[in-house]
């Protein structure tokens, strides 16, 4: 999957997987009732937020790490270091889940099976963020391309058929099954790194105590930016949850599935455009050349996002399933915002811009004051307006805020890699 008609064929792959993610949300949606629904989008929304925290800097150093030893000839050391990660990442989980479980007698924002499914979805998140990263480390989009497309089109036949028989849990039981599946074919593509060392006998794989060191610097940044970043994103429908009615919390949980497809959708081009980025560091010195990749990143992901979504919001509110958005009330102003929230997912691109300049810092930085943003929204849905029309609002600003520093940044960094005449 090279050159221009592979990169084409790439896009349609990547749009297929992230329109499935859409469309089982609506699935979903039509199958529970709004508050089934919001409970659902609760704890999925809570489980992938938890595959940040339990990974800990374990999936933020693999993204860098996996490319530069693949680009070194060290396959051992690829292989070696995604496995550490996974048995680390199943050894918290294991930690974890008993906590979970007792904080339902504690905080009963959820249930105790609601809070167990949290920690084994957190897991599989990690798991297959990780995994991500080892897909993409040959340049080479086509195996994550190919995963991801299969883990949309499990997770929405089995979720749907888990949803129809079994309600919430069986629709969250869907998403598992997804999980899992992408997870084994990540385990051939590890086999296939494992041929390339035994071919070359593995000289020079061993990672140096300096490499180490680096990497869990990097990792421990870049998580606790991540953990920033994402906080509001996922966390905030347990904050709807807390105030609002059950059919206003599923409206809101199903306006949400539009950002959640947006971060599906920018993810997987992140994954391909996130290694080239690195290899041009090593090239391009004024960063000009790493600052239109992204630029030509964005500007194609904004597009097909929004012919996406608007074609999917006429279908809703005017089209054949205006029966659903009448169910769940949704109006053309909300899903307006929802839209405007979703493409403001691209901003993961500019962190791997920012990251490729070894800006982690400043990655760190934008993400805190998007953060902070974020933080005050919820405190005056909570204590003042109470309208998800408002949360979406400020929250669109606050994605707003977190840009304009990412560009600065960026633009910055340009001038601080352009060399001295």
């Amino acid at each position: 999957m090279t050159g221009r008609g592979g990169q084409l064929l790439f896009f349609a792959v990547m749009g297929a997987a992230s329109a499935i993610t859409l469309v089982r949300s609506y699935v979903f949606a039509s199958l529970l009732t709004p508050d089934e629904f919001g409970r659902y989008a609760s704890v999925v929304a809570a489980g992938a937020f938890c595959g940040i925290a339990i990974s800990f800097g374990l999936v933020e150093k693999s993204l860098k790490a996996f490319p530069r030893l693949y680009a070194e000839g060290r396959a051992a050391a690829l292989v070696d270091l995604s496995r550490d990660i996974e048995r680390q990442i199943v050894r918290r989980a294991a930690f974890a889940l008993p906590l979970a479980v007792a904080a339902g007698l504690v905080l009963p924002v959820l249930s105790m099976g609601e809070y167990a499914a949290v920690v084994v979805i957190a897991a599989l998140v990690a798991a297959c963020s990780a995994g991500a990263s080892l897909l993409r480390a040959a340049a080479n989009p086509a195996p994550l391309a190919a995963a991801s497309l299969l883990r949309a089109v499990v997770a929405m036949m089995a979720g749907g058929v888990g949803a129809a028989l079994l309600q919430m849990p069986g629709a969250i039981a869907g998403e598992m099954a997804g999980a899992v599946v992408f997870l084994g074919l990540i385990a051939l593509r590890r086999r296939f790194f494992a041929q390339l060392a035994l071919a070359d006998g593995g000289a020079g794989d061993a990672l140096t105590t300096t490499e180490i060191a680096r990497q869990n610097w990097e990792g421990r940044i870049l998580f606790l930016a991540s953990l920033l970043a994402t906080a509001p994103f996922y966390l905030d429908r347990l904050v709807v949850r807390s105030v609002v009615d059950a059919e206003t919390l599923g409206r809101y949980g199903l306006l949400a599935t539009l950002p959640l497809a947006a971060s599906a959708f920018v993810s997987i081009v992140a994954q391909v455009i996130g290694p080239r980025l690195v290899h041009l560091a090593q090239e391009d010195e004024t960063g000009r050349a790493r600052l239109g990749v992204v630029t030509k990143a964005i500007g194609l992901s904004v597009a097909l996002m929004l012919l996406l979504f608007s074609a999917g919001a006429w279908l809703v509110l005017d089209g054949k399933f205006a029966m659903l958005g009448a169910i769940y009330g949704l109006t053309w102003p909300l899903v307006a915002l929802g839209i405007a929230l979703a493409l403001g997912q691209v901003s993961v691109l500019l962190d791997w811009l920012l990251i490729a300049f070894n800006r982690e810092p400043q990655v760190l930085w934008s993400s805190a004051a998007y953060f902070s943003s974020a933080t005050l929204s919820f405190l005056l849905f909570f204590f003042h307006f109470q309208s998800i029309f408002m949360m979406l609002l400020a929250l669109s600003l606050s994605k707003v805020v977190h840009i304009a520093l990412q560009i600065a940044f960026a633009l910055i960094s340009t001038g601080w890699n352009r060399p001295s005449r």
